[in-house]
Parts: structure tokens; sequence; C-alpha cells
């Protein structure tokens, strides 16, 4: 099997489904060009900017996704935590400094690389979006850090979302929410094979009854890419 950056392989007809917001499938479908396979791009979400006001001062800076990296106002100084690679790339091009990389870039990865940087109760301002979970804030205050919320952009449902049955190779959800909202639009796509960009948004697909999920290894368009390659390749 060839590398997660390097997808090649036999032509396939059937399109694959890429959910990320407008704009935000460039990295994965130029990953998947060498293979020609073609690409859809079915938004599971349109990202709103909101406004905000950085706090004064923080201990500790977390950004829970790219989008909360594009959409903030600047921070103070402060040590920064990236919930996982991509967001430390998107930190990395607007010349934030990254201290630390939650892993896995999950709830639990964040709140093991506050621990490692910080002790109570220095204050820890985790950003993101309307559509956060809460359990890395309810698990770092019962260890007594202060932490507050920004809320820098909500995800919202597309216009339309409704799609003719057409025959795929695979749908690339990119979060529990896109799963959800095409899902139940569309329920002819739990027949279709799942690529769930990770744990949390597997679990939401099986909820949904999708009846062929795969999980990529990271939050990446390289494991992505490899995640879609190793189904054209399993009989």
């Amino acid at each position: 099997m060839d590398s997660p950056s390097d997808p090649v392989g036999d032509t396939v007809s059937a399109p694959v489904v890429l959910t990320r917001p407008t704009g935000h499938n460039q990295g994965l479908a130029c990953l998947l060009s060498p293979r020609d396979i073609p690409v859809l791009e079915w938004p599971g979400g349109v990202i709103e900017p909101l406004e905000h006001t950085a706090p004064e001062r923080a201990d500790v800076v977390v950004f829970a996704s790219p989008n909360a990296v594009r959409h903030c106002e600047p921070f103070p100084q402060a040590v920064v935590i990236a919930q996982g690679p991509g967001t430390a790339r998107s930190l990395q091009e607007r010349g934030i400094s990254v201290h630390h990389i939650a892993d896995p870039p999950r709830s639990s990865g964040v709140v093991g690389a506050v621990l490692k940087c910080a002790e109570p109760p220095a204050t820890i301002v985790i950003v993101g979006g309307d559509l956060r979970g809460s359990s890395a804030t309810q698990v770092l205050r019962e260890h007594g850090f202060t932490v507050c919320t920004l809320t820098v952009y909500r995800n919202v449902a597309p216009s339309s979302m409704a799609y003719s049955r057409v025959p795929l190779t695979a749908v690339v959800y990119a979060s529990p929410s896109a799963a959800q909202r095409l899902i139940g639009v569309n329920p002819w796509l739990v027949e279709v094979p799942a690529i769930a960009m990770g744990p949390t948004t597997a679990q939401a697909l099986t909820a949904l009854g999708a009846a062929r999920i795969s999980v990529a290894s990271d939050p990446t368009d390289a494991a992505l890419a490899y995640a879609v390659d190793a189904l054209l390749e399993t009989p």
C-alpha cells in the first residue's frame, strides 16, 4: 500500500464526497487527484465568524480547531496548545508559536497537554466553535484550573443539503454534525462506505446506522487519503 501522502493506483469512476465547509476541502482533494479519484463537495456545515473579545490575560490558550485559529482575534502572550496537527499548522501559518500539540487530538489530549505546562489555578482559555464539546473544560476545572471558553464561530447547516442518490465510493465525514445533517436529509447515505475523521465522528455514524465505517488514524488530510486508499484496496 502506498504511503498516506501518496495515494496512487487505478482510476476509480465513482466519486468520493468531501463534507468540510466550502473552501476547506482542497488539501484532501489534491491528495486524491493522483489516483484520478473524482470528488464531490457536499458541505456538512457553514462557518460563520462571531464577534468576540479576547481576554486581557491568559496563562494557556487552547485552540480547538483550525477554524478557531482563523477566526480568533490576537491573544496576549501565553502558552499555546493546538488540539491536533491541523490546528498546529494553522497557528504556524499565522506566525503563532505552538508549545504543545494535544495527543490524542481530543479532550483527553488537551487535558494532558495542559497538565504538562501549567499548574492550578492557572487561567486556561479554550477557543473554538459553538459545537465544541465541554469535557476538557469540566475536567480542567476539577483539577483546579480557571477555565474560560471563547466561542469565535458557529457551525450552521447549509441552506440546501438534499442530494440525488448516485453511485459513490465513500463519504468522508469531518465531524459528527456533518454526519448528522447529511444523513438526516439523505438517509440513503448510510449504505455508502463512510470514512470518519476520528472516533467521535465514527460514534455518530454508528448511531446513525452507517453500514461500513473506516476511521482515519489522525485528523489530517494525509490520514484521510490513506483511509480512502485502504478502502479502495479492500475486496
